[in-house]
């Protein structure tokens, strides 16, 4: 399980990058805001359940849904799409 891609590092002036290549996507690490924590809360609130409630279909820990809403974790590509399977959206509109 976990993220299928390849990992590089690349240094563009004083910040270093770390690029996930993933199915059709790439995540960026430092220097860019990613906007994904935002969506994932909002669907998560929208769907109606609770940290604790999704954290048990998604069969892990309440801290790891508290993790991906505060912007200091991504879940696997796996789980990303259960997760889009449980709040009935794409990953485009969760990481857009």
């Amino acid at each position: 399980m976990g993220l299928i891609g390849i990992f590089c590092f690349a240094t563009i002036g004083a910040v270093c990058f770390l690029c996930v290549a993933s199915a059709a996507h790439f995540l960026f690490y430092g220097g860019i805001t990613m906007s994904f924590s935002e969506n994932f809360k909002k669907a998560r609130r929208n769907s109606g359940l609770s940290q604790q409630q999704l954290a048990d279909l998604l069969g892990m820990n309440r801290s790891s849904i508290s993790k991906y809403e505060n912007d200091i974790g991504l879940p696997h590509a796996k789980t990303l799409q259960k997760i889009c399977e449980i709040f009935g959206v794409t990953i485009d509109s969760l990481l857009k």
